[in-house]
């Protein structure tokens, strides 16, 4: 298994972020300057081409999904619409990460960690105890796939980094937490 930082930003006019190669052979993404503080911006960060996932991934990769080497998460960031609910005053996104080990989705090495930060105001994200517990579901056609429930609490809507980590290897992108309709 080998540690594999991936941190590609795109926004839907942008051009690609340029890569360089680090002497272990991880692959570094650069990417495009992030907004700041007060503005509206917000480089979303695109599912990975279903052609370039591991093949454990294929059946549960419908809707989109990002990440590298054996930490993937599903593209929620990438659908229309609202994607957060509103829970005790914070928004709530729920997610599945998926981890792999030996080619396969596997719960080997626990659950992931993950944290938040605000690109376009303060503040930081929390995680929910949910993501310690890892689930088991079936896709459209019959196969069966685990994966790490993911909730994570945002103070407020907004642009976000997020970062997962698991053992050696990171995915981080970048999302806008949406408000749900009233």
């Amino acid at each position: 298994m080998r540690g594999t930082t991936l941190a590609v930003v795109t926004a839907a006019l942008a051009a690609a972020a340029s890569c360089s190669s680090e002497p272990d052979g991880a692959s570094t993404a650069t990417p495009p300057p992030s907004p700041g503080p007060g503005r509206t911006g917000c480089a979303e960060t695109r599912p990975v081409a279903g052609d370039r996932l591991p093949s454990a991934l294929k059946p549960v990769s419908d809707e989109g999904v990002y990440g590298s080497g054996d930490l993937w998460v599903d593209a929620w960031f990438a659908r229309q619409g609202p994607n957060a609910s509103i829970q005790h005053g914070r928004a709530v996104v729920k997610w599945g990460t998926f981890t792999l080990y030996g080619g396969r989705l596997s719960e080997h090495g626990g659950p992931p960690h993950v944290k938040a930060a605000r690109l376009n105001g303060t503040g930081t994200a929390s995680t929910s105890p949910e993501e310690d517990n890892y689930a088991t579901a079936t896709s459209d056609d019959g196969t069966p796939y685990g994966f790490w429930p993911t909730v994570v609490e945002f103070p407020d809507f907004g642009c976000w980094r997020v970062t997962v980590t698991h053992g050696p290897d990171t995915v981080a992108f970048t999302a806008r937490v949406t408000r749900p309709p009233s």
